[in-house]
């Protein structure tokens, strides 16, 4: 008998445990708010503002917050009035211009980073974007410049315009594989950022999407990328070799120009268009590799200020290129069989 209660007193003790455990994790980080916290920016704890989401049942998202914050823990909940709310988004210029702010910790409830969230957090070093986030809005951390690096998680479906546009202290970003489309202006002025991957859902590399990115010295565009729009990687003067896909049907006006340091440029099969200037001022460009079968109405898209060297073209198709306006731009045409010098 002393045994069997000693057991059952053992059960109760764990269960006790159990359950209080439960409730510690269920409690944590969790801010209890009332109507008397409530202003015209939302309730108040403190620190941060939130608002109650209009559509979305027991979600709010955060609205403001103080000036003078410096580091910050964005929780799982928050209860209003004794209901229980999940924070699900950081709002439309939550924390834009918060300059002494140098960490932010954001709990993985949060989906959406809204628009200019973290504009001009100029003190702010790094950010851990967690597996919840998917989708991170225009300018959302636009001319942070303090940012060293961002690893953008793969549940990341949609990055905005200008989302990191003007992060010059940006040296390292990776584009998981499950977004489809790179912005305008992404990280347009990311002047030192030197490595960059892209991830293999990728579609369309947007208006002025690397401009002005002085530091990056190679690319590798995956084979799922079909357009390089205008001025994607223009004035990007690190860049020494570029092999455009197979995949990519279109090249945007001035897509790579004055990318100075560029000395060879492969083009893929299935480029059926090179817009004006898309690889003017490259002005160490030595060597271009068309892949091209049928090059007669396709431009090739530069004003050099000297003629290119070398170009290489697929077999039998030395004539084509030399009757087309190809011929302008290089010295030797050839296929490896079949050289010719143009007049």
């Amino acid at each position: 008998m002393r045994i069997q209660i000693t057991f059952f007193a053992l059960l109760v003790t764990l269960s006790c445990i159990i359950i209080s455990c439960s409730k510690n994790d269920e409690s944590e980080d969790i801010n209890e708010l009332t109507e008397s916290n409530y202003t015209q920016d939302g309730y108040f704890d403190g620190m941060m503002y939130y608002k109650i989401m209009p559509i979305v049942e027991n979600e709010v998202k955060v609205t403001k917050c103080e000036k003078s914050a410096k580091t910050v823990e964005i929780p799982s909940y928050i209860i209003i009035n004794g209901k229980k709310y999940a924070i699900t988004s950081i709002g439309q210029k939550a924390f834009s211009s918060c300059t002494d702010l140098t960490s932010i910790t954001i709990s993985n409830r949060v989906k959406s980073i809204g628009y200019s969230a973290f504009q001009g957090c100029s003190g702010l070093t790094s950010v851990e974007i967690p597996n919840s986030v998917t989708f991170i809005d225009i300018g959302a951390f636009w001319d942070c410049s303090g940012l060293a690096s961002v690893e953008i998680p793969n549940s990341v479906t949609r990055i905005g315009n200008y989302a990191f546009c003007s992060c010059s202290n940006l040296t390292s970003v990776k584009i998981p594989n499950h977004v489809q489309f790179i912005g305008d202006f992404t990280f347009y002025g990311c002047s030192g950022l030197k490595s960059i991957t892209i991830g293999n859902s990728v579609k369309n590399i947007g208006n002025s999407a690397f401009r002005g990115c002085y530091g990056l010295t190679s690319v590798e565009i995956p084979n799922s990328v079909t357009n390089i729009d205008i001025d994607a990687f223009r004035e990007c003067a690190g860049l020494t070799s570029i092999e455009i896909p197979n995949s990519v049907t279109s090249i945007g006006g001035s897509a790579f120009y004055q990318c100075s340091s560029l000395k060879s440029i492969t083009i893929g099969n299935s480029v059926e268009s090179i817009d004006n200037h898309a690889f003017g001022g490259c002005t160490n460009l030595h060597s271009v590799n068309s892949k091209i079968m049928n090059p007669e109405n396709i431009y090739f898209g530069t004003t050099p200020f000297s003629l290119i060297d070398t170009l290489f073209v697929p077999k039998g198709k030395v004539e084509p290129y030399l009757s087309s306006h190809w011929k302008k731009y290089f010295r030797i045409i050839t296929d490896g069989d079949n050289t010719k010098e143009v007049l």
